[in-house]
């Protein structure tokens, strides 16, 4: 073999060793020589492309942007390094990196590596950047990457939170260092802390901003090359809401306190209200002067009973006497009592007071509520100002009232306290704080809610948002008699339950007054004895509610299981939507609220006896039996269920 076949069979070999494909056209663009690496990334056989033209093996190459490149090289184009897709038959892509050179005989020597693995996965980290990148455009938190040095390499922020510093000023700053010493310092630890542990940590601080200090939650977590990822969360409205919770929890614990204390002073009330009421009445039947002292005493039990109903309403547990009304008529009957409550500096304006809307209204707690509005107002008006009331109905079947006054407003602290129980700005003595409180419980009382604005200078709004409902309003409201002597009593017997013994003497005094005949029990239990004794003579039960051993509702229940149909009339000193829930007493249910006068008092018995003694009257013995076993109750006994 002489040393040019030699030469040219190691080089050959040396292509055929390659790696790299390496392909040698001639200027036809026919295979001249093809190595394996060559053959394997087109696909074919070595012995399949020798000899062949580039575009017969590979139909409608000659339209890519490759085989022009080709035949520019043939052409007498430089040498040049293309990165190019390759369509091949069976409709698969390939891509290449080639080096494409020409030839002293006018062919060309392709030299080229396959990176089709390579590309595709640059595109799969593309589209995964992407979709991330998109997760991040929705997230509502700032997210910090950080390398091992706690230096920024990148960041999102979303538009609603301003960043300390322009994006660009940030990348490439250590984290602590854009913050103040003492969160950089806790920064610092949790950084090294995360590092040491692998497992994620989480700081709490206030940072000042450009629209005011804002509190945030930052969590830091690691990756397995050492960088960080902090997310920081903004907890400004979730710590506002959990403060707003914690003095809800606190009002309702006060309430909670509140209202017991206020139970039993009602009660204490009842005792003397009643024996002070049949004083007057034993003075009247013996023609004597009512003393001054009787006068007095009963003058304070009303004063204190006014007090009790202020602090039950705060707690939520007061007697509201809910009436369908026309908030607009309330309102327009207050205007001359609220003119009288303003001196001559503060003007009261009445804007717009929509008519034809029903809410289900105490009207004395609607007065209370507006009457307490319209007197801070006054308030924050020392050298005068005006006073705007306005109600209407609003989009989202709601109707709104609103009280706006011209006075100093309030700061930001002040109002963070407004609905606090004994919080007072006034001075010692000039108020009690319990004003806006008792606007508070008033509207939850309502399930209404309560609004305020207000700035310092500005003055302050507020805005009562109550629900409404169907049904048509009352347009006058009326005064029952009060007069006991001129109420009609009976010869009845009367079962009273009560465990307050006082309460229970003065109710049987005042009903032997009367000339009802009395038995009495200090709880359901006993009362149930009494009543099993007596049965066919009792013809009314007055029960307290809440009472120990067995309550008013358990008695009740086990009388009409029993088959009996007499009358219960129940009583309490806490509200009514307390005791039987937010629709109320149920229509069926016979209701006493306390502290009770004696004209409420007889009047109740009286007109649940009578109503007893009719249905008795218009129903024959075998339907009420039927009535009774067929589950078809009466009035009285569907009373006791609907009382549970």
């Amino acid at each position: 073999m002489n040393a040019v076949k030699l030469s040219e069979e190691r080089f050959r070999e040396a292509l055929d060793g390659l790696l790299e494909g390496v392909n040698i056209f001639d200027r036809d663009l026919r295979y001249v020589y093809v190595n394996p690496a060559a053959a394997a990334q087109g696909r074919q056989q070595i012995d399949q492309l020798i000899g062949r033209r580039m575009r017969d093996v590979f139909p409608g190459v000659e339209q890519s942007e490759f085989y022009q490149t080709l035949e520019r090289i043939v052409a007498g184009a430089p040498a040049c390094r293309i990165t190019t897709p390759f369509d091949f038959p069976d409709g698969s892509v390939g891509y290449f990196q080639l080096t494409l050179e020409p030839m002293a005989n006018g062919g060309v020597f392709l030299l080229s590596m396959e990176i089709t693995a390579q590309v595709r996965a640059e595109a799969a980290l593309k589209a995964s950047e992407a979709r991330l990148r998109a997760l991040l455009e929705g997230l509502p938190d700032i997210v910090f990457l950080l390398d091992r040095e706690g230096v920024i390499l990148d960041l999102h922020a979303p538009e609603s939170i301003p960043l300390l510093r322009p994006r660009d000023e940030l990348l490439g700053q250590p984290f602590s260092a854009l913050l103040p010493p003492d969160i950089a310092t806790a920064t610092t630890a949790a950084l090294a802390g995360v590092l040491a542990t692998r497992n994620p940590g989480t700081i709490h601080c206030e940072l000042p901003l450009q629209n005011g200090a804002r509190q945030f939650e930052a969590t830091f977590t690691v990756s397995d090359d050492d960088q960080f990822t902090v997310l920081v969360h903004d907890t400004t409205a979730r710590a506002r809401l959990e403060e707003q919770l914690r003095q809800a929890q606190k009002m309702e614990a006060v309430g909670q306190l509140t209202g017991g204390i206020a139970h039993d002073f009602n009660n204490l009330l009842t005792v003397i209200s009643g024996n002070a009421e049949l004083l007057v009445e034993s003075s009247a039947d013996a023609g004597r002067p009512v003393s001054p002292e009787v006068q007095e005493i009963m003058r304070a039990t009303q004063r204190g009973a006014a007090m009790v109903s202020q602090l039950l309403q705060f707690s939520r547990r007061g007697v509201l006497r809910r009436q369908l009304v026309d908030p607009a008529y309330v309102i327009s009957r207050m205007m001359t009592m609220l003119a009288r409550l303003l001196p001559e500096s503060v003007q009261l304006t009445i804007g717009e007071l929509q008519p034809g809307c029903t809410l289900s209204l105490d009207t004395g707690a609607l007065e209370q509520i507006i009457t307490n509005l319209c007197t801070n107002a006054r308030d924050a008006m020392p050298a005068g100002g005006t006073i705007w009331i306005d109600a209407r109905a609003e989009p989202d079947d709601s109707y709104r009232i609103t009280v706006r006054d011209s006075g100093v407003g309030m700061s930001a602290e002040t109002q963070s306290h407004l609905f606090e129980p004994f919080f007072t700005t006034k001075p010692f003595g000039a108020g009690t704080g319990l004003g806006l409180s008792m606007v508070y419980g008033l509207m939850k009382s309502h399930r209404g809610v309560v609004e305020v604005q207000s700035a310092l200078g500005q003055g302050t709004e507020v805005r009562l948002h109550f629900p409404v409902v169907p049904g048509p309003s009352v347009s006058e409201l009326h005064e029952a008699p009060d007069e006991p002597r001129d109420l009609d009593g009976g010869h009845e017997s009367v079962l009273v339950v009560e465990d307050d013994p006082a309460i229970r003497l003065a109710t049987r005094r005042a009903l032997e007054s009367k000339g009802y005949h009395v038995w009495d029990a200090a709880d359901g239990a006993i009362a149930l004895d009494v009543f099993r004794a007596h049965a066919a003579e009792i013809a009314l039960v007055i029960s307290d509610l809440v009472m120990p051993n067995l309550d008013g509702r358990q008695m009740a229940d086990a009388i009409r299981a029993g088959g009996a149909r007499v009358p219960i009339l129940f009583t309490s000193g806490y509200a009514s939507d307390w005791i039987f829930g937010e629709s109320g007493v149920p229509d069926q249910v016979r209701f006493l609220p306390k502290p009770w006068k004696l004209a409420d008092l007889y009047r109740a018995a009286r007109d649940a006896i009578t109503a007893s003694a009719s249905a008795h009257a218009a129903t024959p013995s075998s339907a009420l039996h039927a009535a009774h076993h067929d589950g078809r109750s009466a009035p009285s006994t569907r009373a006791a269920s609907e009382a549970r």
